[in-house]
C-alpha cells in the first residue's frame, strides 16, 4: 500500500491540466484517502471541483463491483461488529465509522444491518464449524487406522487433526464474538422501545 503523503506529493506535482485529467479520468478508481488528497489539491489550486462533483457525494461513492470496495465495505462491517461484540453503543460506533470518512448515510445504513450481518456471518461459521470436524474425525480415523504402519497416511492423519483444532478454536472464537454482537444488538432494540415509552 502507497503512503499517503507520496500520493499528495505526486498530486502537488503535477501541472493543473494532469491534475484535472487524472481527475476526470481516475477518481472513481481511488481509494477513500487519495480521493480526500486528490480533492484537497484541487482546492488549494482554486480549481472547480465540478468535475468531480457528480463522484462527490458526501464522500467519494464507492464502485459496488470493485474488489477494493467489496473489500472496504467488509472492513467497515469487521470494526462495526468488533466494536459491538464488546458492547459499543450504535451512537459510537457511527462516530468511529464518520470518523473513517464515509458518510452519515453509509454508516447509518452500516449500523441498521449489522445484526443481519452477524447472523448471516453466525450462519457460515456454524457452517465451518460443522466441516471442520468432519475434517477432524477424517484425520482422526485415518491417523488410527494407519497408527500400526506409521507411514505418510500417518502423519498426514496428524496433520488434519492438527489444522482441523486450529481451524475449530478460530471459529469457536468468531462464533462467540458474533452470538455476542446478535446478543448487544438485541439489547439495544430492546432498550430503545423502552425508552421510547418512558
Amino acid at each position: 500500500m502507497v503512503d499517503i503523503e507520496i500520493i499528495k506529493e505526486n498530486y502537488r506535482r503535477m501541472s493543473d491540466e494532469q491534475l484535472i485529467r487524472f481527475a476526470k479520468l481516475e477518481t472513481e478508481n481511488l481509494r477513500l484517502e487519495s480521493f480526500h488528497a486528490l480533492k484537497d489539491e484541487l482546492i488549494s489550486r482554486n480549481i472547480d471541483l465540478k468535475i468531480i462533483e457528480e463522484l462527490d457525494d458526501v464522500d467519494k461513492p464507492l464502485n459496488p463491483n470493485s474488489t477494493v470496495t467489496k473489500l472496504y465495505i467488509n472492513s467497515l462491517f469487521v470494526f462495526a461488529i468488533d466494536k459491538k461484540s464488546i458492547g459499543v453503543s450504535n451512537h459510537e460506533i457511527y462516530n468511529g465509522l464518520l470518523e473513517k470518512k464515509i458518510g452519515a448515510d453509509q454508516a447509518f445504513m452500516i449500523i441498521q444491518m449489522l445484526k443481519e450481518v452477524a447472523e448471516k456471518s453466525l450462519n457460515n461459521i456454524e457452517t465451518e464449524i460443522l466441516v471442520t470436524w468432519v475434517l477432524f474425525i477424517l484425520g482422526l480415523l485415518l491417523s488410527l487406522f494407519t497408527y500400526s504402519q506409521i507411514d505418510i497416511k500417518f502423519f498426514i492423519g496428524l496433520l488434519i487433526i492438527i489444522t482441523a483444532s486450529i481451524k475449530l478454536a478460530n471459529s469457536y472464537a468468531s462464533k462467540k464474538k458474533f452470538v455476542q454482537t446478535i446478543e448487544n444488538c438485541k439489547n439495544d432494540e430492546t432498550s430503545v422501545i423502552t425508552d421510547l415509552y418512558q
